[in-house]
């Protein structure tokens, strides 16, 4: 059994590990078969997970030709023992082939909350992500809409994905944040400074992408695949993450990381760690 952290200032606790369930619809190539991650999902779970991460727009193709729902799968694995866990979505992108449509007007996101219970067949989302944060709108009118759904009973808390120190000071002031999730490994350090700023208001971080997928070999098999978003996402490529962290990316490489493993006994994913 997984010791459990305080979800920010909520009563919310989780397991320091949680399950982001993206990988089942969304950004691989095509959707894992659905009997099989919903059984994953269950396992994760009896294993000792409890925090659940999804989002709205984590959607794919079944090898069928239907949409997966990432939500969906999720709402389906743990509608037997929802109030035992803690479930995370996100709102306000939509995937527009190779970039990405923000829309966090206020609008949008009362649609998307309705979307997203009914999908996770449930009436209240314990931490409801803003999944990017949208230039067209002020962080306080986002913050104002969340704190509505709060006292609707809708949400439990919401937090901010990739946030900035300005925008979230600014969004925290009108409505508490409890959690960020942010990237955060050896090759993307650049949201370090916000480490402090969460430490100040009592805010978790929540880290994306801890593994440092430029790095390994067997990750980098993965997102070769040509229907695969994350290949778009520039920041898993070794040319571009020189210019981050030019110590690191130079040092492993996968031969060194390789050879790194063979003589220390640990995995690669305990390297990145």
């Amino acid at each position: 059994m997984m010791i459990k952290r305080q979800l920010g200032k909520t009563n919310m606790y989780v397991s320091p590990i949680g399950l982001g369930c993206m990988g089942f619809s969304h950004a691989y190539g095509l959707a894992e078969d659905k009997e099989r991650a919903i059984q994953t999902i269950k396992q994760a779970y009896k294993m000792g997970y409890n925090f659940f991460d999804t989002a709205e727009c984590y959607t794919g193709e079944n090898t069928d030709g239907t949409i997966s729902y990432n939500e969906e799968l999720v709402g389906e694995a743990l509608k037997e023992v929802r109030e035992q866990v803690v479930i995370a979505t996100k709102f306000g992108v939509e995937h527009k082939g190779d970039h990405l449509e923000l829309d966090s007007s206020p609008e949008k996101i009362y649609a998307s909350i309705e979307g997203s219970l009914k999908k996770l067949q449930t009436d209240y989302i314990d931490l409801y992500y803003q999944h990017r944060i949208d230039p067209k709108v002020e962080p306080e009118v986002v913050a104002g809409v969340m704190k509505e759904l709060i006292a609707a009973g809708k949400i439990k808390a919401w937090g901010i994905s990739e946030t900035t120190e300005e925008y979230l000071r600014r969004a925290h002031a009108v409505c508490p944040v409890t959690a960020i999730q942010n990237r955060y490994s050896m090759m993307a350090r650049w949201y370090e400074d916000l480490f402090v700023v969460c430490k100040e208001l009592g805010i978790r971080l929540d880290i994306s992408f801890k593994l440092s997928l430029v790095t390994f070999p067997a990750t980098m098999m993965i997102v070769s695949s040509p229907a695969s978003f994350i290949i778009s996402l520039k920041i898993f490529f070794p040319s571009n993450a020189v210019s981050f962290v030019p110590e690191v990316s130079i040092l492993f490489t996968p031969k060194f990381a390789n050879f790194f493993t063979s003589v220390t006994g640990f995995s690669n994913s305990s390297i990145a760690l």
